[in-house]
């Protein structure tokens, strides 16, 4: 709900417990999320291919008993390879994006 209140589409959910289970690790849930708006996914590689392994975007979701810990790339440290202000712009909009749906996560999770 928090990835599509921004306009997000949500479009894998991959659960990553049986490949960590069969390494011997023990998890409750350990789960990614990716998402992404349609245009942007389409578009994006074939100006920057190099960008292929960050889209879709991505959310970590780490549950071990009552605690869950969400991760995601840090978006401004890509700013810094390239020299280009509209990359840098959707680079900033993904990095606040992502906060904001943290903080909608937390903030259901509270309720």
């Amino acid at each position: 709900t928090a990835i599509a209140q921004l306009g997000y589409t949500v479009t894998r959910v991959q659960k990553v417990d049986y490949g960590l289970e069969k390494l011997g690790f023990e998890t409750d849930e350990y789960q990614v999320v990716f998402f992404g708006k349609t245009a942007e996914i389409l578009r994006l590689p074939k100006q920057q291919p190099d960008l292929i392994p960050f889209l879709p975007l991505k959310i970590i979701v780490f549950a071990e008993g009552l605690d869950t810990l969400l991760l995601s790339d840090n978006y401004i440290s890509l700013a810094k390879m390239y020299n280009d202000s509209a990359l840098t712009q959707i680079f900033h909009t993904w990095r606040s994006d992502v906060q904001k749906i943290f903080i909608n996560v937390k903030q259901s999770v509270q309720k």
